[in-house]
C-alpha cells in the first residue's frame, strides 16, 4: 500500500507517490501551465518529456510488465527496438529469424524487407505487382514481373535482359 498526492504550484500540477506512512512523497509527473507534460523531470521542455535518472544513461520508454523493454533510448542517442543495448543509431532486433526486422510496405502491394539473413527491395518478388531485388543465402535475384531488367550505371543503360531472356 502506498500514497499518492498532487500539488498545484504557480500554475503547474505535479503528481507524487511514496511508501505508506514513510518519508515524503516523490514527484513522478508534472503538467506545466504551458501544457507540457514531464515524466521523471520537473522541467518538461516539450509537449511530452520523459527523463531517466539511471546511472547507465538509459531511458526505458516503453515496456511490458516490469522487465521487457520494447524501446530503449540511450544517452548517446542510440535507439533500440527489441533490444535494451542498441549499438547503432537505430538497432532493431527480433528473436524470430523467419520474420523480417524491418518491413516498408507500399500502398499497391509492394514492400521491402530487411532481416539478419536477407534483403528484399521492391514489390512481390516474381509476383504480379512488379519486380525487385533480393539477396539471401549467397544468392542475388533481380526480377521483373512485366518487363525487361535493365542495368544503368551512371544513368546510362549498359545491359538489358528482355522478358524473353535475350541479353543485349
Amino acid at each position: 500500500v502506498g500514497r499518492i498526492g498532487y500539488t498545484v504550484n504557480a500554475g503547474d500540477t505535479f503528481f507524487s507517490s511514496g511508501a505508506s506512512g514513510v518519508g515524503s512523497l516523490v514527484e513522478r509527473m508534472r503538467i506545466t501551465n504551458a501544457g507540457n507534460v514531464g515524466v521523471g523531470t520537473t522541467t518538461p521542455g516539450s509537449l511530452l518529456s520523459v527523463a531517466s535518472s539511471t546511472a547507465t544513461g538509459t531511458s526505458r520508454l516503453f515496456g511490458v510488465g516490469t522487465s521487457t523493454d520494447i524501446m530503449t533510448v540511450l544517452a548517446n542517442g542510440n535507439v533500440g527496438i527489441g533490444t535494451s543495448t542498441p549499438a547503432y543509431a537505430l538497432n532493431i532486433a527480433t528473436a524470430n529469424t523467419a520474420t523480417p526486422g524491418v518491413v516498408v510496405a507500399g500502398g499497391t502491394g509492394g514492400q521491402s524487407t530487411l532481416s539478419s539473413h536477407s534483403l528484399t527491395i521492391g514489390s512481390s518478388m516474381g509476383g504480379t505487382n512488379g519486380g525487385g531485388l533480393a539477396a539471401s543465402a549467397g544468392n542475388i535475384t533481380l526480377s521483373s514481373a512485366s518487363g525487361d531488367v535493365i542495368f544503368s550505371p551512371a544513368i546510362t543503360e549498359r545491359v538489358r535482359i528482355t522478358s524473353t531472356g535475350n541479353v543485349g
